[in-house]
């Protein structure tokens, strides 16, 4: 009773702190085992503080480094990551997809939502249904690796959902690959142990999180 007292303490201080005027929040994800996280860089654009919680506590997130014109940055934070995502050193490429995230309908994106989708590699675009919340979240394809990171809503219907978009545009992880190496980060290459569904997939804390921007 008392921790549930406690993080619904918690969560109500944040949606004060970061979800009210001139601050929001995205998704982020990890990418190796210590701490550094990807996510859209329209998230973390003029920010004067970021903030990632893992298992109730706060951590500060500091910029590593940016691609603006490609809408990534990399943001680091003081903690030894369990399971961060892997990606695929061969590149295969599989347009079904699923997306990982936290959607702003989701109690202003309390819990972690994958959504089953597809992607086109000829103009970076994805259909699925994602919400402001999704920006910076990653694209998992069946291999289990991840194929990109989502950015933009291009098309939203007010009768289902002012938050809601059915598709809009990624960004391949080539550019994350290209980002991280100029800036020395290290990746988490290795192989997919064997799995049923998406829903086994990254399911621990601190892999896939909520970054909150204040302005």
């Amino acid at each position: 009773m008392i921790k549930l007292l406690l993080s619904l303490i918690l969560f109500s201080f944040l949606k004060m702190v970061f979800i009210s005027g001139g601050s929001f929040y995205g998704t982020a994800f990890a990418i190796n085992h210590e701490g550094y996280y990807v996510t859209a860089y329209h998230v973390v654009k003029g920010a004067s503080s970021l903030k990632i919680v893992l298992h109730k506590k706060i951590y500060v997130a500091r910029v590593v480094g940016v691609d603006t014109n490609n809408d990534i940055a990399i943001v680091k934070i003081n903690h030894t990551v369990n399971n961060p995502i892997k990606i695929d050193q061969n590149n295969r490429f599989d347009s079904n997809i699923c997306i990982f995230g936290f959607p702003a309908y989701t109690h202003y994106g309390k819990y972690l939502h994958k959504l089953p989708g597809n992607i086109q590699s000829s103009n970076n675009r994805i259909n699925a249904w994602f919400c402001h919340g999704n920006s910076g979240g990653p694209i998992i394809n069946h291999y289990g690796y991840v194929e990109g990171i989502i950015v933009t809503g291009r098309w939203y219907n007010p009768t289902v959902s002012p938050l809601c978009f059915s598709f809009g545009d990624y960004v391949p992880i080539s550019y994350v690959i290209s980002l991280a190496s100029r800036l020395h980060v290290p990746l988490n290459y290795g192989s997919i142990y064997k799995y049923q569904s998406f829903k086994e997939l990254y399911n621990d804390y601190d892999t896939v999180v909520i970054l909150y921007s204040k302005t």
